[in-house]
Formats: C-alpha cells, sequence, structure tokens
C-alpha cells in the first residue's frame, strides 16, 4: 500500500506494539514492550504518537493493572522515550541536536498550516473519505464492525472490539491532522481495520452465517487485494533504479572525490549519499522539502545548499514531479549549475535519468 519506505516499520512497529499490549504476558512486560515498540515507531513518524494515547489507554484498563495503575504507565512511558532519546543523544553528540529538534517537533507542528498543504481540517477530512476507495473493504467492514460491536462483544466476549476501535480511531485521525493526505498515510489504518474486519466476519455477520470462516476471510482478503492492485497497479510495476545509482556512483568516484567533498541531491536520488559515501552539503537536504515549500525549509534552503558550493549536484529527470513542487525554487537550482557547474555524466535507467554536475572550479585533471 504504501509508496514510501518509512511506512512500512511504521506499521510494523505499531503492529508490534498493540500484539504486546493484547498479549497474556504480565502486565509491567505488556506496558514495557508496547512503550518500547511504539517509541521506536514514533521514531520513524511523529503520528505514532495517536497510536501511543490508545495504547497507554488499553494498558491501564486492563484488569491486572487496576492496582498498580502508576507502575504500568510508567513503565509505558519510559520506555517510549526509549527510541527517540536514542536518536537525540546520537544527533546530539553529533551536534545536530538543534536541527533535529526544529524539524522534527517545531517544524513538523507548523506544516498543517504551511502553504504546501493550504486545506482546512474540514477540508482534509473531505479529502480523506475518498481514500477509502482503495481499502474499502476493509474501511467498510470496520466501520460495520464499531456500529455492531455490541453484538460481537456478545458473540466472542474476548475479542478486544473496544481496543481495536480506539487503534483505529486515532490511527484515521492521524491522517487527517497531517492534512498531506494521500494514500500512504493509510498504512496505520491497516492493522486495526483487518482485525476488526476479521472479527466482525468470524463473529458477527449473520448473511455469512452458511460459509465457513475461512472462506469468509478469503472472500474479504481477495476484495481487498483486487482494490489495492486496481489502485496501484502502476506502482507495482516500478522497480528501484539500482543499475542507474550505480551507474551514477561510479561516475563520481571516477572524478576521484576528495575528502571532505559533498554532494547534493536536488529531487530523487538520495540512496546516491549513501553509494558514495559523500555527505550532504547542510542538514537540512530532503529533496521535496527544498523543491517545495515546507516549514523552515524551500527556496531559502534550497540556496543556502547551494551557496556552499557542493562539489556534485545530481539532479533527476524534472518531468517525474513532485506535487508541491515551485517552478521559482528550479530557477535557484538552473542559475547555480548555468554559472558554477558542467555536466560530469547523464545516467538513464528504466523510469528515471539522473544527471551528474561537477563544480567547474573544482574539476578533476584530464587524464
Amino acid at each position: 500500500m504504501a509508496g514510501n519506505d518509512a511506512y512500512p516499520p511504521l506499521a510494523a512497529l505499531t503492529t508490534l506494539a498493540f500484539l504486546a499490549t493484547l498479549s497474556p504476558l504480565p502486565i509491567l512486560k505488556r506496558a514495557a514492550l508496547a512503550g518500547l515498540a511504539i517509541g521506536a515507531a514514533g521514531a520513524v513518524k511523529q503520528t505514532a504518537a495517536f497510536e501511543a494515547v490508545a495504547l497507554l489507554a488499553i494498558v491501564l484498563r486492563a484488569p491486572d493493572a487496576a492496582p498498580r495503575k502508576i507502575e504500568v504507565a510508567a513503565a509505558f512511558a519510559l520506555a517510549a522515550l526509549a527510541a527517540p532519546l536514542g536518536f537525540l543523544l546520537y544527533f546530539a553528540w553529533r551536534g545536530a541536536a538543534g536541527p533535529l529538534i526544529a524539524d522534527t517537533i517545531v517544524n513538523a507542528l507548523r506544516r498543517p498550516a504551511s502553504d504546501v498543504e493550504d486545506i482546512s481540517f474540514a477540508a482534509g477530512l473531505m479529502r480523506w473519505l475518498p481514500l477509502q476507495r482503495s481499502v474499502m473493504p476493509i474501511f467498510g467492514l470496520a466501520c460495520l464492525a464499531l456500529m455492531r460491536r455490541s453484538a460481537l462483544a456478545r458473540a466472542a466476549p474476548g475479542f478486544p472490539v473496544g481496543a481495536l476501535g480506539l487503534w483505529f480511531a486515532l490511527a484515521s485521525l492521524s491522517v487527517v491532522i497531517q492534512r498531506s493526505i494521500n494514500e500512504n498515510y493509510l498504512g496505520p489504518t491497516l492493522a486495526p481495520g483487518l482485525l476488526l474486519t476479521g472479527g466482525l466476519v468470524i463473529f458477527a455477520l449473520p448473511a455469512l452465517a452458511r460459509i465457513a470462516p475461512a472462506g469468509r476471510l478469503a472472500m474479504v482478503g481477495l476484495a481487498t487485494v483486487a482494490a489495492a492492485l486496481y489502485i496501484r497497479a502502476g506502482e507495482l510495476k516500478a522497480r528501484p533504479e539500482t543499475r542507474a545509482i550505480a551507474e551514477a556512483a561510479e561516475a563520481i568516484r571516477a572524478s576521484a572525490p576528495a575528502p571532505g567533498d559533498k554532494l547534493f541531491v536536488v529531487n530523487r536520488g538520495v540512496w546516491l549519499y549513501m553509494a558514495t559515501d559523500l555527505s550532504p552539503p547542510t542538514a537540512r537536504f530532503f529533496p521535496m522539502h527544498m523543491i517545495c515549500d515546507f516549514p523552515d525549509a524551500g527556496r531559502g534552503r534550497l540556496a543556502e545548499a547551494l551557496a556552499t558550493r557542493p562539489r556534485y549536484v545530481v539532479v533527476a529527470d524534472r518531468r517525474q514531479r513532485y506535487y508541491c513542487e515551485l517552478a521559482a525554487n528550479w530557477l535557484v537550482v538552473d542559475d547555480a549549475l548555468a554559472r558554477s557547474y558542467r555536466l560530469l555524466a547523464h545516467v538513464a535507467g528504466e523510469t528515471d535519468s539522473y544527471d551528474v554536475y561537477e563544480s567547474v572550479g573544482r574539476m578533476a585533471p584530464a587524464l
């Protein structure tokens, strides 16, 4: 479902957190493991905080938590801090705690009101509803399960419909709050939606009573897969441009980069940083944030990065655009390339291409 490398680990960690919460382990272990997993999910994306609220509420409502709620809450909170605190300490050690806090907290809170999205909460809600077409079997049946929660509770007393409903509701709310609403953001809603759907079709859907439970689940699964394939068929055909990235990296290495040389990837191709072992010129370099107009990024940070005169600049096929790209930001790139760079290599892949530029004042001597 997700066209973003960050979302599979986010969804996996969130699911592990709820599995720990709903497991038969002793309450303090459940709380600590759930906190540890959701804290790691929050280190991937801050919106895991919504699911953390649901987790804490579920843990504290457990019968075995009643006599020791303070201990349980403390175990959960301290474990949840482990991963974020570890990242903060690492960034502080590298002298970058300030940018980390600015980006992950200050600017993240500013984003919904930025010109990048420019939609109100109500408009975001209306944009969120059509997204559900890609997971309509899950969304529809999960909502029906919540509407029939009393019947579900009677049919399966041990089924945690309340806990799953809270998880589903807060995961959905996190999508709406972000306002930059697309199908990638639905990932965290899939696990609770699937569990609610499974509970409904197995225990509380009389219309399907004549069909074996396995058959009912197979019907829902097939319908869900068919809908997802219909919506995401184009992206399933795409493959990482590993060969093109390798060729672009080889072109850079052939020019004999010196220690301290910097690389700036303007739009796509960030794997080149790893492939070449070259660092970006500034602490802020995420392509979408630079080409668009994200808070504390955009044109100013783009100009700042190019003003450092990195030895290499890479521009991917400009015909493939981010939805929020600004033509004025590309003028900054074009001006820097015209004044200070020459084309070192053009590498074409199957679905993308990369133009590698080298600073004209620091070109390697001709062989």
